[in-house]
């Protein structure tokens, strides 16, 4: 996580997802990324709690001060946010889905839960362009003990996006192998979890070298696609230029200033046409170009 951009605060463990997968424990911990914005900013999550306390915080990406908190108030039930309150008041040991919209030109924060409006308050002047997302400020809350599990996280520049289940497909079989490998005997155990960034890789000095893969993952429900991308991580080897060109299925997308160091990037691809059924026998792969 640390390699995509998040700053871990104590101990994350992970856990059973909201709708299959994984989530994340946050126990007197907390998960951050910084991130920059115009006008508009969304975020999204889902989450669990045993105790009710501090669920987001934003705060400037230099700054150590929380300028907008949520939070389910111990007492009432109800969240709050920055002193404004909700009507939902959220249960223990169930997943519920927050969103949070910033909107510059309105001068406002909106809360939604499960895809409808409970609280709003107004936008902090000092919020500048660049911030800090906090999920779990635990110390936002006096005496705050409580565990919390969050899945299904994403942010938009711009609206909110209605709750959403996100699907990693890792691969579970190779269908085209022209690269090399290493760590293991099938490609497709060399890109998936555990990474080993020293000794289980695949790599190529091939101009036009093509690996592909296939995964069984199927998705959790028959909702609508709307995002499909494609997650890398990547470094090259040597002084000389490259670039490498992904794909799912026919759709192809190009990523340069390939780094030394290994890099996760984060493509992204139509999802017009895909169904939780048809995505499930999508190729996806990644061809060295020199």
């Amino acid at each position: 996580m640390r390699l995509a951009g998040y700053t871990l605060e104590g101990t994350v463990e992970t856990a059973a997802g909201r709708r299959g997968g994984s989530s994340l424990t946050l126990y007197r911990a907390a998960l951050s990324r910084n991130w920059s914005f115009g006008n508009q900013l969304a975020v999204g999550f889902a989450v669990k709690f045993d105790a009710r306390g501090p669920m987001l915080a934003i705060r400037n990406a230099t700054g150590n001060d929380n300028l907008i908190t949520l939070s389910a108030d111990s007492v009432s039930g109800l969240l709050n946010l920055n002193g404004a309150v909700g009507y939902v008041n959220p249960l223990k040991a169930r997943w519920y889905y927050i969103e949070m919209e910033l909107d510059r030109d309105a001068g406002i924060v909106r809360v939604f839960v499960n895809g409808k409006a409970d609280v709003t308050a107004p936008l902090p002047s000092g919020i500048g362009q660049n911030v800090r997302i906090r999920l779990n400020p635990y110390e936002a809350v006096a005496n705050d003990y409580g565990s919390r599990n969050v899945d299904d996280f994403y942010i938009n520049d711009g609206n909110r996006q209605n709750p959403m289940q996100i699907t990693t497909r890792f691969p579970s079989s190779d269908k085209t192998t022209e690269w090399s490998v290493t760590g293991t005997d099938s490609h497709y155990l060399a890109v998936t979890p555990p990474i080993d960034m020293l000794d289980k890789f695949i790599y190529s000095s091939k101009g036009d070298a093509y690996d592909s893969f296939v995964s069984s993952q199927r998705l959790p429900d028959d909702n609508p696609v709307k995002y499909l991308q494609l997650i890398t991580l990547f470094r090259k080897a040597t002084a000389d230029p490259m670039s490498l060109e992904f794909n799912i299925d026919d759709q192809k997308r190009t990523e340069s200033n390939i780094s030394r160091e290994w890099t996760y990037r984060y493509t992204q691809f139509s999802a017009n046409g895909y169904t939780a059924e048809s995505i499930v026998p999508a190729e996806f792969g990644v061809k060295l170009k020199l």
